[in-house]
């Protein structure tokens, strides 16, 4: 077993394709279904895909090791923007052909496909390599277009005029889970005056007038952080049930404005303006019925009811554009206001948003020419710009607007209810996704699917001649059988006649075919039915396990189509793990030159001393050694000390397998009742140590399996065990019923860690299965040689001995205290090996003491167990034993240790002190060598 993983690991592990076909032929247990949900077929594979993927694989080895038949379809999103963007830089944006982009777009997937997969396939990934999923892929792209078809005929999905989250940079609608939110993102903050220009019906009406007259003006004060959308506004909301105020601007001004009550200090305090109170105990719903002017505009802006306002910020007062708020949309809908957007894909103002502002930017040029207007009709009461939390593109990393356009949404409402309760038969790891994943249900009524790119699968959508859309069954299942033989490549490449079913050509109307495609995250979000039903998988699948930002991405969209399709959910378990960060905490990104690579760990930096090559087994064993539930720090010092933990294990194992090679288990193997005791102690911490580590990985707590398996090979076996069984090993006959005991528990040692560790470092476990004796003869390039084959660790309830336990924590709290009386000899130099010295046990209590019974019980395997020459054991009444004062001694509060040098010579071959003379061996020693 050498440990030049670079070199070695190569050639240690099975096939992993043949591997996975091997255990779908020969286990025979249930079916395991692990859903891969897909990553982006862009880019070079980063640490997080690592983490992502191994942790996949422990699970499914460790299942396959069980016996269960494992499915694992390792998948690729390939639609979507990055891609497309990547189609239209090969072209040097000289063509817009959608044709022609498609095409670059899918053989740039499929070569990053075929890069990927090679990378995962070498870090010992087992799966279906030879029949992987791609969301492009012509059968998986028609099952989505069934599922669509589904949803909109049980009237889920719907076209609407609403605000989407608007990305100007890559001109496309955008879901929830395709944002980011940037901390530091600064905005313009502007508190403008919306001028009272009637009181109308309004209940303080009659209180109202007497600031509209002899000069006065009364405006109601708004904050927004968008000026740019004051263009669209149609409205001012308030609280029916908050307290405002009428305050005066400066004393020696005519000049009054309406605020919240409890916001007028803070409004003081950052426009150091007086706002002295003149009239107090105006409630919201008094105000209702007021109309102010737009402050540029002219046009009426009325004071409108509104249950989203709050006195959180702001002045308690909320400018109102419908066309660019959910909340604003919602008073506008119900209130029959314009619906206005004034602002193009691109994110610039049109010609609705007035000669001056038309086509300026609205994030840019545009929102500050809107303060301009502002100053000029002396409405801008203060301004300044804030640092706040604000929505990005994930893709461009730029910011998006709220922006009104015509959409096709799934209407999640009618299945929030049941997919909220199935969450309750899900087993969350860790537990608190299920309220963060139900909190994302509840917050969101409906999901954006259209976008405005071609590179993805089409709406099956056509328009008659008056724009409406035509949606019909016979449509979906036309376009569907299309694509499933030409994939969805047919909508851009066959004609409107030829995608339309007999029963809508020449029926007297015109068509034209959509240009919309889907949400990528619809796309990953039907795998459900677009692999696993496809391919005769029944769901629930038995574990989806992603990243933790898929509570909002893919474990969402996957649950949402799957209630509305099947009405139950496509999985019984979801297991997530944090983000990757560097070591100083900071997340990894390029930008900020902190990520490390996987083939860096793998093969090492350009120089190996500095960056040594630490093979595949080191990368799987930092993911499953973290507490992957929390974000994860990952960097050179992790894996040198995981690097460091291996090594000891490794020689632990090394121990063990050396001293079998004249062990023959079908002939040698010593039955458990005839087994030495400390043999059988040795068995009940393994059998505890398996059972634990069992229980650990059915329970993906696969840190724990490594702690344990670090602990029990570092402490309980080289620490103990191995020092206690050394000199028989050594020193007695080969065929001897002592030897063979330890080597039978060594044995069953050797292969039980080898299996408990195979899961998360395949190659060291293949290692160590092919240099336990009588295994040397197989191949390891043959399925069925592999240790995976060979089941789960035997765990016989025969070894599960708590008598022992109690007993044996006697005999080394015994053992401790003989070390520590050893140590105070050493370091007077009076002896250097334990060899050197006898030792004498004193309990006091005579025959009567416990401690006494448990050690006289196990006389005879003292010396061996204190690795000393020669030992006596007495009661503290007895007269019996050494009169000379002992070299060292240490009192506990159950017995005495006290140490004397050995009275004999050195014995030759044991090295133990038990030799008449120098030159010939011990009675021992000389009893093996006579046969």
């Amino acid at each position: 077993m050498r440990p030049n993983a670079i070199e070695r690991e190569p050639g240690l592990l099975t096939d992993v394709n043949n591997l996975y076909q091997w255990q779908m032929t020969h286990n025979t247990g249930p079916l395991w279904v692990t859903h891969d949900g897909p990553p982006y077929a862009n880019g070079d594979l980063h640490i997080g895909h690592a983490l992502n993927k191994v942790l996949k694989d422990i699970v499914n080895r460790f299942k396959m090791m069980q016996g269960h038949r494992v499915s694992f379809i390792p998948g690729w999103d390939c639609h979507g923007l990055p891609i497309e963007l990547k189609a239209l830089e090969k072209t040097k944006n000289s063509s817009h052909d959608p044709k022609l982009i498609r095409q670059i777009a899918r053989q740039f997937a499929l070569g990053e496909i075929e890069k990927q997969k090679r990378e995962f396939m070498s870090w010992g990934i087992l799966g279906d390599w030879n029949h992987p999923y791609r969301t492009m892929d012509y059968s998986y792209e028609a099952a989505q277009i069934g599922v669509f078809d589904t949803l909109y005929h049980k009237g889920f999905i719907y076209r609407g005029l609403r605000p989407v989250h608007w990305s100007p940079s890559t001109r496309t609608a955008l879901a929830d889970a395709e944002l980011e939110y940037n901390d530091n993102h600064v905005s313009k903050s502007v508190y403008v005056a919306f001028p009272v220009s009637d009181v109308g019906r309004s209940g303080s009406g009659e209180k109202l007038k007497a600031y509209l007259t002899h000069g006065r003006t009364l405006s109601s004060v708004i904050w927004t952080t968008t000026p740019w959308s004051l263009p669209a506004n149609q409205a001012v909301c308030v609280h029916p049930d908050v307290q405002y105020s009428i305050v005066k601007k400066q004393v020696d001004e005519d000049v009054y404005y309406i605020v919240a009550k409890d916001l007028l200090g803070e409004l003081r305090k950052k426009t150091g303006l007086p706002l002295d109170a003149v009239l107090d105990g105006l409630k919201g719903a008094d105000l209702v019925g007021v109309v102010c002017s737009h402050p540029f505009l002219g046009r009426p802006s009325p004071i409108m009811e509104g249950e989203h306002v709050t006195t959180s910020a702001g002045t308690g007062l909320v400018h109102t554009a419908p066309g660019h708020g959910q909340d604003d949309f919602a008073v506008g809908t119900k209130h029959n206001l314009n619906i206005l957007s004034p602002v193009d894909d691109g994110g610039r103002f049109t010609a609705e948003a007035g000669e001056r502002l038309a086509g300026k930017a609205v994030l840019a040029d545009g929102n500050t020419e809107v303060i301009a207007m502002l100053n000029e009709a002396k409405a801008l009461v203060f301004g300044e710009d804030i640092t706040h939390r604000y929505p990005y593109d994930w893709r461009s990393k730029k910011p998006i607007i709220i922006r009104a356009t015509k959409q096709w949404f799934v209407d999640l409402r009618p299945v929030q209810h049941h997919a909220l309760k199935c969450l309750d038969d899900i087993q969350m790891v860790p537990p608190s996704g299920k309220a963060r994943l139900g909190a994302m249900l509840v917050g969101r009524a409906d999901w954006c699917i259209s976008r405005q790119r071609v590179w993805g699968v089409p709406l099956p959508v056509f328009y008659d001649a008056r724009g409406e859309p035509v949606v019909h069954s016979d449509i979906s299942k036309h376009v569907q059988s299309l694509i499933e033989k030409h994939g969805s490549d047919c909508w851009w490449d066959m004609s409107v006649q030829d995608l339309l079913p007999p029963s809508f050509r020449n029926n007297g109307e015109t068509y034209t075919k959509g240009t919309d495609t889907m949400d990528v995250w619809f796309d990953s979000g039907v795998s459900w039915k677009g692999v696993l039903l496809q391919r005769g998988i029944d769901i629930p699948a038995d574990l989806y396990l992603e990243g933790s930002d898929q509570h909002r991405g893919w474990f969402q969209s996957s649950l949402l189509t799957a209630m509305g399709v099947e009405s139950r959910a496509p999985f019984k378990s979801i297991v997530t793990h944090g983000f990757t960060l560097d070591e100083s905490g900071q997340k990894m990104s390029k930008s900020l030159g902190n990520t490390i690579s996987p083939s860096f760990i793998v093969r090492g930096g350009k120089d190996k001393r500095k960056d040594p090559p630490y093979g595949v087994d080191i990368l799987r064993l930092v993911a499953a050694s973290a507490d992957y539930t929390k974000d994860i720090s990952i960097g050179t010092n992790g894996f040198a000390k995981v690097h460091e933990s291996v090594k000891k294990f490794r020689n632990t194992i090394r121990f063990a397998l050396s001293n079998l090679y004249d062990f023959n288990p079908e002939v040698d193997m010593v039955k458990y009742e005839d087994m030495l005791e400390v043999d059988k102690f040795i068995l009940h911490r393994l059998y505890n140590f398996v059972d634990d580590a069992t229980h650990a990985y059915n329970n993906f707590n696969f840190s724990k399996v490594y702690r344990d398996l670090v602990s029990f090979a570092s402490v309980e076996l080289s620490s103990v065990y191995f020092d206690v069984i050394k000199h028989r090993l050594y020193v007695e006959a080969p065929a001897n019923i002592r030897r063979r005991s330890s080597q039978t528990a060594l044995h069953i040692i050797a292969t039980a860690l080898a299996k408990v560790i195979a899961p998360l470092a395949p190659h060291m476990a293949e290692d160590i299965n092919n240099h336990i004796p009588f295994n040397l003869t197989l191949s390891a390039q043959q399925p069925q040689s592999s240790i995976f084959c060979a089941g789960w660790v035997k765990n016989p309830v025969q070894f599960n001995r708590p008598d022992l336990e109690a007993k044996w924590a006697v005999i080394l709290e015994v053992r401790q205290a003989v070390n520590a009386a050893l140590e105070i000899v050493r370091s007077k130099k009076a002896i250097g090996r334990s060899e050197e010295a006898h030792i004498s046990i004193v309990i006091p209590g005579g025959n009567q003491s416990a401690h006494l019974g448990t050690l006289q019980s196990i006389g005879s395997e003292l010396t061996d167990i204190f690795m000393v020459s020669s030992c006596d054991l007495r009661a503290s009444t007895s007269s019996e034993g050494p009169s000379d004062i002992p070299l060292a001694s240490h009192t506990t509060a159950n017995f005495t240790v006290e140490v004397r040098l050995a009275s004999k010579h050195k014995c030759p071959r044991c090295w133990r002190k038990n030799s008449e003379r120098d030159d010939i061996p011990c009675s021992s020693c000389s009893s093996v060598i006579k046969t």
